[in-house]
């Protein structure tokens, strides 16, 4: 087996990518795209990376257990499925004590283990190239045990939205052949080969390898004895607090489920991983002269 992974997490992956085209079926055929819909359509790029990441973990040695967000307490409004700015401030904090709550079911989350928490967007996940900067910054830092909270691969929450305004144009039968859902399939199936058996392979080598050491000696600030885990976090998601619908955050909500997760544990650091210099004065895709702000204060960036 070249990939090294667990027959679960193959057959777990081709199960969400069958239901995936299952769903984009039942488009087809309803000739309708609803919020909720959408929302269970778009959650599969998260529960896809994140089962194929946490898989390589363990095949390489390393302790690691995949979770969906909602499994550890993440619910939600259901205003429309896929907002997560429709959290007022009241129904927050009902939302974090509920998560806070949970968590203290997982060993995994105990804050004897994690002391801080990572997050990687899609762009940081999205190549070979990507995964070995990513594996770069977690060896950057030995002494930290992370809670890791994934996007969706590169451009896979972008596709899965194409997908399902394509089904609605096609028929049942035409489904399979949607260049959108092909690509979601190669792309998940030869990362698995590639980027992240190479991202692995070097988090082995260094950073782990040191972990397991301190872990054995109560250095690092991990108890003696304790069983070491790297928890990864599906972002983005949750379940409404009524339906139990999958909803999600909103774009960009995979930076609020980092920050939650880590105020429920009260953690000293969220760390927000970007592949920018920091806060740019245009976006860089767009404006090829855009510089990196050399201040800005809480108050600046809160207003932006």
């Amino acid at each position: 087996d070249e990939l090294e992974t667990d027959e679960q997490t193959r057959a777990e992956v081709e199960e969400l990518l069958d239901q995936l085209q299952q769903l984009l079926v039942g488009v087809s055929i309803m000739q309708e795209l609803t919020p909720r819909t959408r929302a269970n359509l778009v959650s599969h790029g998260e529960r896809m990376s994140t089962r194929i990441f946490s898989s390589y973990l363990c095949s390489q040695g390393v302790n690691s257990v995949q979770h969906d967000a909602w499994d550890i307490g993440f619910r939600t409004t259901e205003h429309d499925f896929e907002n997560g700015k429709t959290h007022n401030v009241y129904l927050f904090k009902l939302f974090l004590k509920g998560f806070e709550d949970s968590v203290q079911t997982f060993e995994l989350f105990s804050r004897a283990q994690v002391n801080v928490v990572m997050k990687f967007g899609g762009s940081s996940v999205a190549t070979a190239e990507r995964m070995r900067e990513v594996a770069s910054i977690a060896c950057s830092f030995p002494d930290l045990l992370p809670c890791l909270v994934l996007s969706a691969m590169g451009k896979s929450t972008n596709n899965l939205l194409l997908a399902g305004e394509q089904a609605l144009t096609c028929s049942k039968k035409g489904v399979p052949d949607l260049e959108p859902l092909c690509e979601l399939k190669r792309l998940h199936r030869e990362t698995m080969v590639t980027s992240i058996q190479i991202l692995v392979a070097v988090l082995r080598l260094s950073f782990f390898r040191k972990q397991l050491s301190e872990i054995e000696t109560g250095r690092g600030g991990v108890h003696a004895g304790a069983a070491k885990s790297v928890p990864v976090v599906t972002g983005f998601l949750g379940r409404g607090m009524q339906t139990g619908a999958i909803t999600t955050l909103g774009r960009g909500g995979s930076d609020l489920s980092a920050t939650i997760i880590g105020a429920s544990l009260k953690v000293p650091e969220v760390q927000v991983w970007k592949d920018v210099d920091g806060v740019l004065t245009a976006d860089p895709r767009r404006v090829s002269e855009a510089q990196a702000v050399p201040l800005l204060t809480f108050d600046e960036a809160t207003e932006l």
